[in-house]
This record gives C-alpha cells, sequence and structure tokens, in this order.
C-alpha cells in the first residue's frame, strides 16, 4: 500500500515536497470521528488532510489537501465504502463537499454552496445506493439538502428553526430520511421536491411536546422502525413514524 494518495488535483507544485508517511492524533470533527474503509484500514482527519490506517500491516495512507482549503469540518464514507465525501471551508470563506475515491484519493464530484450558504456542514450520510447525499449545516442557518451526486444535482431542501446534529438516509429509499438534534427528533420526505417534516413525537393538547428530550444519536431498525438515545439514557423505538 502507498504510503500516500494524490495531492488534490486542484493542487499546483514545484520544486522540493514533502512526502507523509504517518500521522499522529486526530482531529475530532461533528458527527462521526472514525470510519471503516474496509475490515483493517479506518479513515479519520487529520489537521486539513484525510488519513487512511490499515493496522493489520500498519500503513498509512493520505488524502491530501492543497492551500485553498482551510479545514475539513466532518466526513462520511459511502455504502460501498468506495467513495468519500469532504465538507471543505475554503480559504476565501466559501463551502464545498468533496467526493473522492477512496482507492486512489481522485475528487470525482463537487457539490457547490456557493448560492446555498456558508455555514459548514455538520453532518452527511449516503443512500444505500450511493447515488443521493443528504448534507445539513450549521447554526443559525441550518438548511437540509438532498443532493444527486452523479449529476452534483439539488434535488431538494429545506431551512429548519432549531439546531440538528445528525442524519441519516433511509436505507431502504433514499427520499425518506432522519434528524436528530439537541431537542428534536424528526422524518423528512422528498415530496414534488420539497422537503416535508414528520414529527414523531407524541404532542400535548395545545400543541407542544409532551416530553422533553436531549437527542444524541439514531439509528435505522428496518424499513418502518429507528431507534433514537438521549441524553437521559432512554432509547426512543418509531414505528410507522409513530413513537411505540
Amino acid at each position: 500500500m502507498a504510503d500516500t494518495l494524490p495531492v488534490d488535483a486542484d493542487s499546483k507544485t514545484s520544486g522540493a515536497t514533502i512526502q507523509y508517511h504517518h500521522a499522529l492524533g486526530s482531529k475530532v470533527p461533528p458527527g462521526k470521528t472514525v470510519e471503516h474503509l474496509s475490515e483493517d484500514t479506518l479513515v479519520y482527519l487529520v489537521g486539513k488532510h484525510v488519513a487512511a490506517f490499515q493496522y493489520e500491516n500498519p500503513q498509512h495512507r493520505f488524502i491530501l489537501k492543497n492551500n485553498k482549503t482551510s479545514e475539513i469540518v466532518t466526513f462520511c464514507v459511502s455504502s460501498n465504502r468506495k467513495y468519500i465525501a469532504l465538507a471543505e471551508r475554503l480559504v476565501e470563506g466559501a463551502l464545498q463537499v468533496n467526493i473522492y475515491t477512496q482507492h486512489t484519493g481522485s475528487k470525482v464530484r463537487s457539490l457547490e454552496f456557493k448560492y446555498l450558504s456558508k455555514l459548514p456542514v455538520v453532518s452527511m450520510d449516503f443512500s444505500t445506493d450511493n447515488k443521493y447525499l443528504a448534507t445539513v449545516t450549521a447554526l443559525p442557518d441550518v438548511y437540509i439538502y438532498l443532493w444527486q451526486v452523479d449529476k452534483s444535482r439539488l434535488v431538494g431542501m429545506i431551512d429548519v428553526p432549531f439546531e440538528l446534529t445528525r442524519i441519516t438516509i433511509s436505507p431502504w429509499n433514499f427520499w425518506t430520511m432522519c434528524t436528530t438534534g439537541p431537542s428534536s427528533l424528526k422524518l423528512w420526505r422528498l415530496v414534488d421536491k420539497q422537503l416535508k417534516p414528520v414529527d414523531p413525537m407524541p404532542k400535548r393538547k395545545d400543541g407542544t411536546q409532551g416530553q422533553a428530550y436531549r437527542f444524541t444519536c439514531h439509528c435505522w431498525y428496518d424499513e418502518e422502525k429507528l431507534v433514537a438515545g438521549t441524553e437521559e439514557g432512554d432509547i426512543i423505538v418509531v414505528e410507522n413514524s409513530e413513537v411505540r
């Protein structure tokens, strides 16, 4: 396995260069801190670069970012483990989500946020077929964006008046998503090119939420069921868009 992956294709180098061999420490991004690329390879952020560590035959590989990138805010790996999506903040302040092949480090797609948001993406998730990517931006302007990756095309979006920390796409259909944040658990469905919210939490007669939770995580159990964890130590089960 090579010690380094190619530097971002946008970069231009001349003269002497430094080759990375190992990385000590890591950056803790919003969302996932580490993911598996294969049975023996982990991927995580180091500074403004990406490190892939093969622990059975201890070696690092890297996706190295050029001087146009000031930081990588968060990342996610596709379901087939072939692609890595990086939410990057550029030096001039613009936001991009770039998608790379994990084997060669080549950029294959770029999702532009120039006219959408200048706030960082804090969570992302690929659909099971790897054709769609959901992204969530940070406070104070929280937006959910659903992208068709192969065409770099935005297919749905919605602004959200509260903080979100995690988004996932249903493994069974790309048009259904779930988000959690400090005070919310919601489902979202793409209908007529618009994202429509579904609130599974029970309400009082006055319309307010019955019991307050601080949600920390969630995952899909099957096509109609998901589970969410709370800071209070509760496990909330949602089935057919209702809490059970």
